[in-house]
């Protein structure tokens, strides 16, 4: 019997939830100085747009490849800041609260996104095991910026389709 083939389209919706810690040492001139700590914790949405192509009935092996984009939101840092000089030895520290972390002014990621699995099952429930590769395009910061996210990313999924 020959083997059957489509073509279709995906759209998905994957969550993480992502968390840094920064601490940030700034000394001036003059002995003053300037110590923040900041704790951010928030989740990140990808949202890929795959063209996908299948093979088989019942074991349905498959490949698909397309573009991503990465949403960072929403998000919350807490922390503390302490200003101080030297010279006089005195400091003032002040707590940080903020949903504008100044490392996350920019919230949307391109990439782009490949993956191959398995597509089990011929009813109404389906399972898909998957292993996807994504090569984000941009990231947070450049070269030597505080915070990063690999530019390189591997995962293993597995989706229910019903």
């Amino acid at each position: 019997h020959p083997m059957i083939q489509d073509i279709g389209f995906e759209a998905d919706v994957l969550y993480h939830r992502m968390g840094y810690v920064g601490i940030v040492h700034f000394a001036g001139a003059g002995g003053n100085f300037q110590d923040s700590a900041i704790d951010v914790k928030g989740n990140s949405w990808d949202f890929p747009l795959m063209a996908k192509y299948r093979l088989g009935r019942a074991v349905r092996p498959y490949v698909a490849g397309g573009g991503v984009v990465r949403y960072l939101g929403p998000v919350r840092g807490r922390g503390e800041q302490t200003i101080g000089s030297l010279i006089t030895g005195t400091s003032s520290k002040s707590p940080l609260d903020t949903t504008e972390p100044s490392e996350l002014r920019k919230r949307f990621y391109p990439g782009l996104t490949t993956a191959c699995g398995i597509e089990l099952g011929a009813g109404r429930v389906r399972v898909l095991p998957e292993f996807r590769y994504t090569r984000w395009t941009a990231n947070i910061s450049g070269p030597g910026g505080l915070l990063r996210f690999t530019p390189n990313q591997a995962e293993f999924v597995v989706g229910v389709l019903f």
